[in-house]
């Protein structure tokens, strides 16, 4: 699992250094986006989930680790309490 929050992290360098590739498209032209988002798709008991990682630019591979951890502990106990 280690892998996949190192890949992570490896896009957001990667995005950071180049921001041309980091847009989403607005009718017929490209709009660069300020902030690097990524989502990380988790399997769970209960599903596929997909935590947003938010601008984190700055963050480490450790503490991109513990965002998601915690979403999908979260989401967990929200899909098994709401069920």
């Amino acid at each position: 699992m280690l892998q996949a929050y190192i890949l992570c992290k490896l896009c957001f360098v990667c995005l950071q250094s180049f921001p041309e590739v980091n847009v989403v498209w607005s009718g017929d032209t490209p709009r660069r986006l300020a902030n690097i988002d990524i989502s990380v798709a988790v399997a769970t008991d209960n599903g596929l989930i997909t935590p947003i990682v938010k601008n984190a630019i700055g963050l480490g591979v450790q503490e991109i680790s513990d965002i998601v951890k915690v979403t999908v502990c979260c989401a967990d106990i929200y899909i098994s309490v709401d069920a």
